[in-house]
Formats: structure tokens, C-alpha cells, sequence
């Protein structure tokens, strides 16, 4: 079993650990997020192979 890490930090490509090292949360508990809003915004969506 693979660590995993909260879904708002696994859409920036965060380091994988047992827990979000950027939300310090246990998984798979995802805390409540108040700024990923803005970051995600500024932000686009990276995930397009080629």
C-alpha cells in the first residue's frame, strides 16, 4: 500500500507520505480546505500527456 496524500495536495504533485505533509492531515482524511480555492485558481490543470 502506497502512502497517500489528501486530493487537494495530489493535484499539485505533492511529495507522497502517510500523511499530507502539506495539510499534516491523516489519511485518508481530507481536511477542509479555505485557500486551495485561490490557488487552484491561479493555477490551471496540468495533467494533459504529450
Amino acid at each position: 500500500m502506497r502512502n497517500f496524500i489528501c486530493e487537494w495536495c495530489s493535484r499539485f504533485n505533492f511529495p507522497w507520505r502517510r500523511r499530507c505533509w502539506s495539510c499534516n492531515a491523516p489519511l485518508p482524511e481530507p481536511p477542509r480546505p479555505t485557500k486551495p480555492t485561490k490557488i487552484a485558481s491561479l493555477t490551471p490543470p496540468v495533467e494533459s500527456g504529450g
